[in-house]
């Protein structure tokens, strides 16, 4: 396992990449930050019905003409709430158990819940590192 942060727009990073994955509430609004430019290019989530799925899951996604999946990480009931660092664990526990079913080794993140919803990213950068030990799993780690 590795984690490489790189300076760039991970929208504009994806020939190489397996997965993308990113922080969405229940109720699926992806109306702001990386979720709404994620929205944008990939119209398939416009259906997304995540209020099925516990907070502290995923909401996988598999975009066959790019032959990627979109680990959307449900970290928050609401929109307008913050997540905590337990509930971005339990996705991305999620997210690896997933991946490993699925042979995916390069996921692209974003600095996960440290923008809009303003947790510190060098502790969600930790969790990362924790959840990813010991896995094959490849973490690329985008960042404007």
């Amino acid at each position: 396992m590795t984690i490489c942060e790189v300076r760039g727009d991970l929208l504009r990073h994806l020939h190489g990449l397996h997965a993308v994955g990113h922080c969405i509430s229940r109720d699926a609004r992806l109306s702001r930050g990386f979720a709404r430019l994620l929205k944008q290019r990939f119209p398939h989530l416009r259906n997304l019905q995540p209020f099925l799925v516990p907070v502290g899951d995923i909401y996988p996604l598999f975009v066959c003409d790019q032959g990627l999946w979109i680990y959307n990480l449900v970290t928050k009931c609401h929109f307008y709430e913050k997540p905590s660092y337990a509930t971005i664990e339990s996705s991305l526990l999620q997210m690896r158990h997933h991946a490993w079913e699925h042979g995916v080794s390069k996921i692209g993140l974003v600095r996960l819940a440290s923008g809009l919803d303003r947790l510190k990213w060098s502790i969600v950068r930790n969790i990362i590192a924790e959840v990813f030990l010991n896995s094959n799993i490849n973490i690329f780690i985008y960042f404007l």
